[in-house]
């Protein structure tokens, strides 16, 4: 067992020029996107997998449907950030290999999402 002197803690950082969601006019920050972040990784500790995005942005648009002062393609870029936050600080194994993949894959299906839910306003 390691001493507690010798075990080295990280905090998880993210790199702010690669958000789209805090821009200068925007009201989103890096801290937002690390809180939401860390929310979700709590209910995805292995990753993202293709499956899996949809659920996750989902959850994302519950948390994030009270906040008024965002419209909805800035929720949207959020709900973007926040999951390729997830998959960056997430070990999803042995398809780790596929993060690329995902993170590619995330802004093409939440804009299916939120094409369906302009059709629907029940959701």
């Amino acid at each position: 067992m390691a001493d507690a002197s010798q075990v080295e803690l990280t905090t998880p950082t993210i790199d702010v020029s690669t958000l789209t969601s805090v821009a200068d006019d925007s009201k989103t920050t890096a801290g937002d996107i690390i809180d939401l972040g860390n929310t979700m990784i709590k209910q995805f500790p292995n990753g993202l997998s293709l499956d899996s995005i949809v659920p996750a942005a989902v959850q994302i648009m519950d948390l994030i449907k009270k906040q008024k002062r965002l419209s909805m393609d800035q929720k949207k870029q959020v709900i973007v950030d926040v999951l390729v936050y997830v998959v960056d600080h997430t070990d999803s194994g042995a398809l780790e290999s596929l993060d690329p993949v995902i993170k590619q894959a995330i802004p093409s299906v939440l804009d299916a999402v939120f094409q369906a839910r302009a059709r629907c306003p029940c959701w």
